[in-house]
């Protein structure tokens, strides 16, 4: 803003209602009030933790991990450097143990001024991408040099996927500007080919390296959309931002990063897979062209069990999209008539990162979206073609309304046999301590257990400093890195390092472990349906455990490729379990006798 009237207007145009710091979501909760119904027939949930203790240790200094996220900014930040990155755990070298990798920011090549020309068209920047790579033991090291990962862009999100069916695995990286396809060489190393390969929204020669025309793009999600074989990508963009766009909007005198409302929206992208290294734009052949859209979040999933994979978008402040896999190559946005559009009390929300999973144990996938502060976090249950806001009656709203969540993930932390939810969090604004003395920029993590009943527990604060000192969290990954039997987490937090989390109480249950070898072009089964009976025959969906595999998912993120299933029982549970797999092409396959405690490979014919 260049003077007092516009800043007067900013002011005036959200009113006393909604201070324009917290609107990074586009949509304050100006007459909002959640349901506080109370679920029939619940005890309450309880605080304490279960037998085993604090179930999460930070050890990220003790793995080697020495990466710090830059999101090139000094206070007071702009939109962009705001949003932070993304993480992932992969197999790239195919050795069995997990590798993590890291998105960054970088500086600017622009400065705040009169009209916010670009000031330094040539300003330097590191590695905006990290690769470690596990060793085994639980450390981690860095290869990035030896790897040939040259990033300079400003990193958002990134995205684990074999698009060239040779098995091994790529990886996708969004940025603000030019995207980076990194193709495997099967030797430790990787050829960046996105402008080759068709899938390089932002490319411009004729700018400075790291700069953008204004696009954006955030998420990142691969399927077999069209049941071909092989792998095709999703890229959700943001909004257009660059020096020319408002930088700052003001509440009072405090200068903050103006909310998505004041943007323009973007078109995001649906890339088919040609088999050949190249992809065609079919996004308005799909029927997925929104030149409004403002994505964060972006998860494939087979949500209405058909056998197609439909794809679900978080919009920030607008309403979320679910494209239904019509089977023809073509989609249509169900959203509305399935009721995962709006939030609760029927608004838009701010939303961010998505992710599901059979929470209720009933044979199909529920959805968990997170938001704004003063917008509950949505838990839409799966009722068999539409879906239900489950946040109220599960005790998740009133915890969440403080925070600004981004990252979100469904994991077993317990291998009880139940999902439960971890949300990382962070404010968007780094002053709105000045203009909302109850807000923090850095807040805690959420650990939320799953009771079994409909109804989860915070165990936040019972878990300690590892959830509760504050940090801007942002992109969250899940991964069993150290190969001992339960879900472990990588959080990304914003201009910091992040936190490897390793899971202390998990394998004290009896599990099993999947790896799935599917047929090429899809040689790690993206897309497959995992069911799974427990010891003992149990049957019935007190029996049955459902799951997926998917590429992408949370706030720009990506998991263990791999499916973790937790058996409750404890040492004394023994047996094996019978295993069915719905394969991404079709074919069903059975097997009998799997064992407890160990991993699996389960092979398509």
């Amino acid at each position: 803003m260049r003077g007092s009237r516009d800043r007067r207007a900013a002011v005036v145009l959200h009113g006393a209602a909604c201070l324009i710091g917290v609107l990074f979501a586009a949509g304050c909760a100006t007459g909002r009030r959640p349901d506080t119904t109370p679920a029939a027939s619940r005890p309450p949930a309880a605080a304490a933790l279960p037998p085993g203790g604090i179930p999460f240790e930070d050890v990220t200094t003790a793995a080697g991990i020495r990466f710090r996220h830059d999101n090139g900014a000094e206070s007071p930040f702009n939109i962009l450097q705001t949003a932070g990155s993304g993480c992932a755990f992969l197999d790239y070298d195919r050795d069995g143990v997990l590798d993590l990798f890291f998105v960054s920011g970088r500086p600017l090549p622009w400065g705040p001024g009169s009209g916010f020309r670009v000031v330094k068209p040539e300003a330097p920047a590191g590695r905006t991408a990290v690769l470690y790579r596990g060793n085994g033991d639980g450390s981690f090291r860095d290869v990035t040099a030896r790897s040939g990962i040259r990033a300079t862009a400003y990193g958002m999100g990134c995205l684990a996927a074999d698009f060239d069916g040779d098995g091994w695995t790529d990886l996708y990286v969004t940025n603000f500007g030019p995207n980076a396809l990194y193709r495997n060489n099967r030797d430790g190393t990787f050829t960046e080919v996105a402008a080759r390969s068709g899938v390089a929204p932002g490319a411009d020669p004729e700018l400075p390296p790291g700069v953008s025309k204004g696009d954006w793009s955030t998420a990142a999600a691969a399927a077999d959309y069209d049941g071909d074989g092989d792998l095709d990508l999703f890229v959700g963009r943001y909004i257009r931002f660059g020096p020319e766009e408002r930088q700052y909007c003001y509440g009072g005198d405090v200068p903050l990063s103006c909310p998505p409302i004041f943007y323009q929206g973007q078109n995001s992208y649906l890339f088919r897979n040609r088999g050949n290294g190249r992809f065609d734009d079919v996004t308005r052949k799909a029927g997925l062209y929104d030149p409004l859209g403002k994505v964060l979040g972006a998860l494939w999933c087979d949500d209405d069990g058909d056998g197609d994979p439909d794809l679900y978008v978080t919009h920030d402040g607008l309403p979320n999209a679910f494209y239904r896999n019509r089977g023809d190559g073509n989609f249509e946005n169900a959203a509305d008539a399935v009721g995962v559009a709006l939030g609760a009390t029927g608004l838009s929300e701010g939303s961010m990162g998505v992710d599901a999973a059979d929470y209720d144990r009933d044979g199909d996938f529920d959805l968990f979206v997170t938001n704004f502060h003063k917008e509950p976090n949505a838990l839409y249950r799966n009722e068999g073609g539409y879906f239900t806001h489950r946040s109220t009656a599960a005790d998740l709203a009133i915890a969440s309304l403080p925070l600004v969540s981004f990252g979100a993930v469904v994991l077993d932390y317990d291998n009880d046999g139940w999902d439960d939810l971890f949300v990382a969090s962070g404010q968007v604004q780094d002053l709105i301590a000045k203009i909302d003395p109850l807000q923090s920029y850095a807040q805690p993590r959420q650990l939320f257990r799953n009771l079994g009943n409909g109804a989860f527990a915070d165990l936040t604060a019972s878990c300690g400093p590892v959830l509760t000192a504050p940090a801007v969290g942002r992109g969250v990954c899940a991964g069993d890195y150290d190969n001992d039997g339960d879900m472990d987490l990588c959080v990304s937090n914003n201009g910091a390092p992040p936190m490897l989390l390793r899971n202390r109480v998990g394998s004290r249950n009896a599990w099993v472990r999947l790896r799935l070898a599917g047929r090429p072009p899809n040689p790690f089964g993206i897309g497959a349906r995992v069911t799974l009976t427990p010891p003992g025959g149990m049957s019935g969906p007190a029996g049955r455990r459902v799951a997926e595999v998917r590429a992408g998912a949370g706030y720009l993120s990506g998991h263990d490729p791999r499916l973790l299933f937790g058996l409750g029982g404890g040492d004394a549970l023994r047996g094996t379990v019978t295993v069915t797999v719905r394969w991404s092409r079709g074919k069903t396959t059975v097997h009998r006798g799997i064992p407890l405690r160990r991993e699996t490979i389960l092979k398509e014919p």
